[in-house]
């Protein structure tokens, strides 16, 4: 239950790390949307830790 709480959180650091190693220069040369937003990369990202936990959550509802 935790995970689906803790997920969004986790997913905006993930963006931030993303951005900070990227940097200015480099989001803006490879943006998917605007570069100024972040939107999209966080909606990605989010979905990307989402995926991953149904994923798991199959796999172990199969295993019993």
């Amino acid at each position: 239950m935790i995970k689906w709480i803790v997920a969004p959180f986790l997913s905006f650091l993930l963006m931030m790390v993303y951005a900070g190693l990227m940097g200015k220069d480099g989001l803006q040369a490879y943006p998917i949307g605007d570069e100024r937003l972040l939107w999209e990369e966080y909606l990605i990202i989010l979905s990307i830790v989402y995926l991953i936990i149904i994923v798991k959550k199959l796999k172990k509802s199969e295993e019993k």
